[in-house]
């Protein structure tokens, strides 16, 4: 190899060594210099946002979460950042521990990126040395250093603007929304609600007030497009009177402790009229309203897991009824069952039938043509209404109650040989049967 070869291949060694430095150090200033999250987000993912992932049922940034860095959309693959290393664009790097002043402008240099503390995300209000820094959540933005709520529906917008704004900046922010426990009506009314995925950015929110969401048949899903399917929610605590009443929703699911008026003069109908209503599901609700799904007609399927109480009404006109889970029951008021479809109904823990708010005699089951067997086999007396059931009623079903209630036996009241129960109510039973409870 002559000399000019020797020199031109050392010449091209020299100048890719140079470009190689080149391109990983213009890498690592990047690194310094971006801003991993996007100004604003949208609510039209799961997670709410451009750069949200859900990872383990937290929604994370997988371009800079270290322990989820480059999360893929499933989650399904991602890196787990070494001790002394952060996330940078969703790959794992070593720590820069440059000064404040290396970040130009208003950045602050926090976990060794520069980023902009009146809009980044994860460091949402940070200050010299990243103090102060909030992350907020996957249903806020960063606006001017505050994690403020992004709503979906600008009708709920402007009543929570309007009810919650506290320093009156055309905003809802963190510090607001946290201390709301209750929604209700305005006394105008809600204007142009579509949409009620925005209860959602209430974290302490406790109550629905009286007729808060009364006749919002069009209610959606949270893109504004289907309409709203189901309302779920396992921290509503407290629901008014009509809080629900004709509305459009699908399905009900609420898993907290709930609570409704059933006091003397209340309204309840909390979500009679639903005209799309069809499965409902309490954990923990007690005892339900007054008239609570009247005329709610598509409704099929009720679990009522701890009930102990169902009010006068509760299902009257739920002519597609068929199905109810509702095991501890121990109070049926008058005009429960009223022309529903119901073929049987259980109840092992019911001592008191027949009876309204007010200790009235009334009638709790009627012009049910299908039902055909009722079970009421609690030991012991029981307090019934002599009218608790029509006599069309009576001669369609048979009666299943303990074998206390038998003829001769202890427990009151107790059956006639002619299959009457209670004695001198009239009502003749189809058939009488007996077992232990």
């Amino acid at each position: 190899m002559d000399t000019t070869q020797m020199i031109r291949k050392l010449r091209f060694f020299v100048m890719a060594s140079m470009a190689t430095a080149a391109v990983f150090i213009s890498l690592s200033r990047a690194a310094v210099a971006q801003d991993p999250n996007p100004d604003n987000h949208d609510h039209s993912s799961v997670c709410y946002g451009i750069q949200s992932t859900l990872c383990n049922g937290t929604c994370i940034n997988p371009m800079s979460d270290a322990a989820y860095c480059g999360a893929s959309d499933d989650c399904s693959t991602y890196q787990v950042c070494e001790s002394g290393e952060t996330c940078v664009l969703g790959v794992c790097k070593k720590a820069y521990t440059e000064p404040d002043d290396a970040c130009a402008g208003d950045y602050v240099l926090c976990d060794g990126i520069c980023v902009d503390p009146k809009k980044n995300l994860r460091y949402c209000g940070a200050t010299k040395g990243c103090s102060d820094a909030m992350a907020c959540k996957s249903y806020h933005t960063c606006s001017e250093g505050s994690c403020c709520i992004v709503f979906n529906d600008d009708g709920f917008k402007a009543y929570a603007i309007k009810q919650f704004d506290a320093n009156h900046d055309a905003r809802v922010c963190a510090d607001e929304a946290d201390v709301v426990t209750e929604i209700s009506g305005p006394d105008e009314g809600f204007k142009d609600i579509v949409r009620l995925s925005d209860l959602n950015s209430f974290p302490n929110l406790k109550k629905i007030g009286k007729a808060a969401f009364a006749g919002f048949e069009n209610i959606t899903n949270k893109d504004g497009n289907d309409k709203f399917k189901e309302f779920k929610s396992s921290y509503i605590e407290e629901v008014g009177d009509k809080a629900f009443y004709k509305t459009g929703m699908e399905t009900v699911t609420m898993g907290a402790l709930v609570t409704v008026d059933i006091s003397e003069g209340s309204e309840g109908m909390t979500f009679a009229e639903c005209p799309n209503l069809k499965t409902v599901s309490f954990g923990k609700l007690q005892a339900t309203s007054i008239h609570m799904f009247k005329d709610s007609k598509l409704l099929n399927k009720v679990t009522l897991s701890v009930a102990e109480q169902l009010s006068r009404g509760t299902f009257d006109g739920c002519e597609s009824l068929t199905s109810l889970t509702a095991k501890k029951v121990q109070t049926l008021q008058t005009d429960v069952f009223v022309g529903t479809a119901m073929t049987s109904v259980a109840f092992s823990a019911a001592t008191k039938i027949g009876f309204d708010e007010n200790g009235n005699a009334g009638t709790t089951f009627k012009d049910n043509p299908n039902l055909n067997q009722i079970k009421l086999n609690a030991k012991g007396t029981l307090e019934v209404s002599p009218t608790f059931a029509t006599p069309e009623t009576a001669a369609n079903c048979e009666l299943i109650l303990n074998s206390d209630k038998a003829p001769g036996k202890s427990g009151t009241p107790h059956a006639t040989e002619a299959g009457e129960w209670p004695a001198d109510s009239g009502l003749i039973w189809k058939k009488i049967s007996y077992n232990n409870y």
